[in-house]
């Protein structure tokens, strides 16, 4: 029983990693025990949320409610926290990012990202998950303006540029994009390791849509460097080769790493095998790359993007 209230006090500390860790090893030596101190604990914790509310203390009980598997009771101790305290940035982002692993209808859950834009308009972190929250759902239009108003409130959220930039190049804003994308690759101090790959990824990707593809391999070696099993990289750097002129196309090279990150996918991600239906087609192997795009479609059928590489390869050009 003492590692699952370990765990409690590092995540009330601020350590989420550990505190799930703990939870982990705990459930891996002793499950029964685990799953009998966490419903104990977490009845006590009600109890003294009830008794004097705070917000740690409502995020402790939202995490013991999260590794139980509890999503429903978990977002009943947040909505009664923020009834409490409706501009506590915490309690806003746990709530966000719990609707947007657990999104069904979208109307309700983009109108609830837009309560607590309105809740906490000078927060960066809560307007930064928003706009993701938003790019996620596709609401590509709400994206912009709360993700300039993360980057703007505090121009180091380097999760918010990142972000920005995405959705820049999705809109097709690529020296924007750019702009995003290089203010976090070049940030003093250097961001962390992986942040600085997924901009790596984003820069190949703009550069690659602008066709300067030598730069564009530049930047996605450089962050293959950072992050090597990295599906994102694999997947625009198998594309690029598969796409890009010469000297730098090599439709061979976009097969073995269109390959690698559809593995490390397992198969599942339908922009992933889309890569590599083309690195196929690209290498003169129209039969695989049309089995492969159909495997894409069976993903996302609604995607006009793969129907039309589809009849592309049907053609045979």
């Amino acid at each position: 029983w003492w590692r699952p209230l370990n765990a409690m006090c590092l995540f009330a500390m601020g350590d989420e990693t550990a505190a799930k860790d703990t939870v982990t090893k705990s459930q891996t030596e002793d499950p029964r025990g685990t799953s009998e101190s966490l419903i104990s604990m977490g009845a006590a914790g009600l109890h003294d949320f009830t008794q004097t509310p705070s917000v740690e203390g409502a995020l402790t009980l939202a995490f013991l409610d999260r590794t139980m598997g509890s999503r429903r009771s978990e977002l009943n101790v947040l909505d009664a926290a923020l009834k409490k305290y409706p501009t506590d940035a915490r309690l806003i982002v746990s709530r966000l990012n719990l609707l947007g692993d657990a999104a069904t209808d979208l109307k309700v859950v983009v109108g609830e990202i837009d309560k607590a834009v309105a809740a906490a308009p000078d927060n960066d972190v809560v307007q930064c998950v928003a706009g993701e929250l938003y790019d996620k759902l596709g609401a590509f239009d709400k994206a912009l303006p709360v993700l300039h108003k993360a980057v703007h409130l505090n121009p180091k959220n380097y999760a918010a540029r990142l972000e920005l930039g995405n959705a820049l190049q999705h809109e097709k804003k690529n020296p924007e994009a750019l702009q995003e994308f290089e203010a976090i690759v070049s940030a003093t101090p250097p961001v962390s390791s992986n942040m600085q790959a997924l901009a790596y990824a984003g820069l190949g990707g703009v550069l690659t849509e602008l066709k300067r593809w030598k730069e564009a391999e530049d930047a996605l070696q450089k962050g293959m460097g950072l992050a090597p099993e990295s599906s994102i990289l694999l997947n625009d750097l198998a594309w690029l080769y598969a796409t890009a002129d010469a000297p730098i196309r090599n439709p061979e090279k976009a097969v073995e790493l269109g390959s690698k990150a559809a593995a490390i996918t397992r198969n599942r991600q339908p922009t992933i095998l889309d890569t590599l239906a083309e690195a196929y087609f690209a290498s003169g192997n129209r039969d695989k790359a049309l089995e492969t795009e159909r495997r894409a479609l069976l993903l996302a059928p609604e995607r006009a993007d793969l129907q039309e590489h589809l009849k592309k390869y049907e053609g045979g050009k």
